[in-house]
């Protein structure tokens, strides 16, 4: 009854404890799957990783002086900071 893969998510808006589950190792026979936004490149090392998807992309900050506000708008990123990012 042991899953063949655990897909887990990992973003800043979630529980400290549902982000340390991807730093738990898999049952035996299951392969793991993270779904990490941009928070993966803050230096954050997963062990077991042995291939990583990166679209280009990253929501980024973006402070509009017209509207006062700042919005999070997606942008392309370069090479090396996918290169970092896996």
């Amino acid at each position: 009854n042991t899953p063949r893969a655990l897909v887990l998510p990992l973003h800043g808006r979630l529980r400290q404890e549902d982000q340390q589950l991807v730093f738990e190792a898999a049952p035996p026979g299951t392969g793991k799957m993270v779904f990490a936004t941009n928070i993966a490149e803050t230096s954050l090392t997963m062990p077991g990783i042995r291939y990583v998807v990166d679209p280009g992309l990253s929501k980024q900050a973006i402070f509009d002086p017209q509207t006062g506000m700042t919005t999070l708008e997606l942008t392309a990123i370069s090479q090396s900071s996918t290169t970092q990012r896996a």
